[in-house]
């Protein structure tokens, strides 16, 4: 019987399954880099086990818990141009430590992924509470283990990428308006974020 390799459409679907798989086994599985082609195209990825790399100098385990063991279990996700598609290979699929029995205390496996990210950043734009936001990411992903903690960082980081936004656009705003004044044209009026003009005042009074 031949054995079916599976095929992904994109790389998050395949980093997304690798891990969701290692943690089925009570393994927490990380991407710790990625090769990108000439035009910026992410083309193949690495993923290990969390705890792969040791720490150079004076041991910190005493003071961080930290549970570096070397490990050298190791995935590769390429993308296989033949298939139109981007495949797994295993380059090591042996952990030198005891697989875990729970992972919900594990910075990594309470990470949400991108898809409960923007689970989180549309219903916090709808006002819900964040008690009901994670059981609304735990009701689409059964596996999920994060916590409330995790829902208002993400809450926060949502809010911080919004204002950088703003800013930008201010900035630009301020470009145009700069170089249309210096070329003696007629500077345009771009309403700022979240103002509304009424359509029946053209200048946008009150």
């Amino acid at each position: 019987m031949v054995k079916r390799i599976k095929v992904f459409a994109g790389v998050d679907e395949l980093v997304d399954w690798a891990i969701a798989r290692g943690r089925e086994n009570g393994y927490v599985l990380v991407r710790r880099r990625s090769k990108t082609n000439a035009t910026g195209v992410v083309i193949k990825v690495w993923l290990k086990c969390d705890r792969g790399g040791v720490y150079h100098g004076e041991p910190k385990a005493r003071r961080t818990g930290s549970k570096k063991t070397g490990c050298e279990f190791e995935l590769i996700g390429r993308y296989e141009r033949s298939c139109g598609g981007w495949k797994l290979r295993v380059v090591n699929n042996e952990h030198n430590h005891l697989a875990a029995e729970q992972l919900g205390g594990h910075p990594y496996a309470m990470r949400l992924n991108e898809n409960e990210t923007r689970l989180v950043e549309q219903l916090s734009n709808q006002n819900m509470l964040p008690r009901d936001i994670l059981a609304a990411v735990k009701d689409q992903n059964p596996e999920n283990v994060s916590n409330l903690r995790n829902i208002y960082n993400a809450r926060r980081n949502v809010r911080d990428l919004s204002g950088r936004v703003d800013r930008l656009e201010g900035m630009m705003r301020w470009m145009t308006e700069s170089m249309a004044a210096s070329a003696g044209m007629d500077i345009p009026v771009f309403p700022g974020p979240g103002h509304h003009q009424d359509p029946q005042d053209p200048g946008g009074h009150a």
